[in-house]
């Protein structure tokens, strides 16, 4: 799974690395976050670079309490059945640059250790995603979100996350445009264990 990353890169940065148009207000990577809190994170869409709030409504919701009951639901799609459900059916190609993401690894004395997974040959891991707009009916503004897609864990991945046995979908910069614009489902697989560095951080939990 994937529910806590790091993002400390300016969006305007991103925006300028990609050459891609910036679509309302951009603010600086909040540092590491939660999926649970639902923070805006710079992601690119076909349109360019925007803020969305992390956690999928889509848009047949029909009010804001259903909304942020969903939304707990939906920080992660599953790679194999995104399509057979109504939460991501409608929902459309998107990636979520990061700086790293963090997982726990469950010890075989009834503890859990925290690893930080950081890209190997770049700054940045670009995390395949979904988004989709929805029309708040009490205000009629529109509201941008998204979820990120997840596959079988490679092998480095299936040691560290030796609970749930996934990964977030980890795509190359060069399959960026193909991905935004085709969704292509032969990029939904799990990315070469050489293109993460896993280091342990110094926080281990009981169970």
């Amino acid at each position: 799974m994937c529910f806590t990353v790091s993002m400390n890169v300016s969006a305007f940065k991103i925006a300028a690395r990609f050459g891609v148009p910036v679509n309302g207000i951009l603010h600086d990577g909040p540092g590491e976050v939660s999926g649970f809190s639902h923070p805006s994170l710079p992601v690119l869409n076909s349109g360019g670079l925007e803020m969305m709030r992390w956690g999928l409504v889509p848009h047949w919701v029909k009010n804001h309490d259903q909304a942020e009951q969903l939304r707990k639901k939906t920080l992660n799609a599953r790679a194999e059945t995104l399509r057979e459900l109504p939460s991501f059916r409608d929902a459309r190609p998107a990636v979520i640059p990061v700086n790293s993401f963090f997982e726990w690894h469950h010890n075989d004395d009834g503890t859990k250790t925290k690893y930080e997974l950081l890209p190997a040959e770049s700054d940045l891991f670009m995390l395949g995603g979904l988004w989709t707009e929805w029309i708040g009916p009490e205000s009629g503004r529109a509201f941008h979100s998204f979820t990120i897609i997840t596959v079988p864990a490679n092998p480095l991945m299936a040691e560290i996350l030796n609970s749930k046995l996934r990964m977030p979908l980890i795509l190359n910069e060069s399959s960026i445009n193909l991905w935004l614009h085709d969704e292509n489902q032969r990029l939904m697989v799990p990315c070469s264990s050489n293109l993460i560095i896993a280091e342990k951080c110094s926080v281990t939990l009981p169970l």
